[in-house]
């Protein structure tokens, strides 16, 4: 058994916190309110109320090797100006970035 697939409830009171937060953004959104990244509302109006007849859709291969891609990475999925308004709105780098570390300057 994958030990990520288990539950676990929090056990300090920040953690308590945190997951209570988590739980009232996703109802929030879920109510059609958005956040900072998210605005549910026009997914909702798209999709109307039968949330689990579009989940079971089938996907496209490529699309979801595209998702898996970017869950397995943690990177966001969208165009270079997605990508670019996400990092401007997070003010964080989420692109890819030259791996190992920078080389020493000569002479040190």
């Amino acid at each position: 058994m994958n030990p990520r697939s288990k539950r676990t409830d929090p056990g300090s009171p920040e953690e308590w916190m945190c997951h209570a937060e988590s739980d009232l953004k996703l109802a929030l959104l879920a109510a059609g309110h958005a956040d900072t990244l998210v605005k549910a509302a026009p997914l909702l109006e798209l999709l109307g109320a039968d949330w689990g007849k579009y989940l079971s859709r089938p996907v496209p291969k490529a699309v979801r090797e595209s998702l898996q891609r970017c869950e397995r990475t943690g990177r966001p999925l969208g165009d270079a100006a997605f990508v670019s308004r996400i990092e401007t709105m997070l003010g964080r780098a989420l692109t890819p970035r030259k791996a190992g570390r920078k080389p020493l300057k000569k002479g040190k």
